[in-house]
């Protein structure tokens, strides 16, 4: 988790390029909702997932294999808005 983190801050110095941002902030996302690291939050998830599905789209201008994790991101945010859902009910 740690190691995603310095990644993270490593892509957002001005400058970088930011290419494996969304690729971070959905493999984030993917721990936060699957709390086995550390616990479960699908709120941060959710905020990891939509950051890294803006970033996918935004990559798709320069990367034509992008779609299947476009797909991927599209799924995670729907099972961690699910989550949320299930607190609520």
């Amino acid at each position: 988790m740690i190691l995603y983190f310095r990644a993270l801050e490593a892509v957002n110095r001005p400058n970088e390029d930011d290419f494996c941002r969304p690729d971070i902030l959905m493999r984030i996302g993917e721990i936060f909702l699957d709390g086995t690291v550390i616990d479960s939050d699908a709120k941060k998830a959710l905020d990891f997932f939509m950051q890294a599905l803006s970033g996918f789209y935004e990559r798709r201008k320069t990367d034509p294999f992008v779609s299947a994790l476009i797909v991927r991101v599209k799924s995670k945010i729907r099972e961690a808005e699910e989550k949320l859902d299930e607190e609520i009910i």
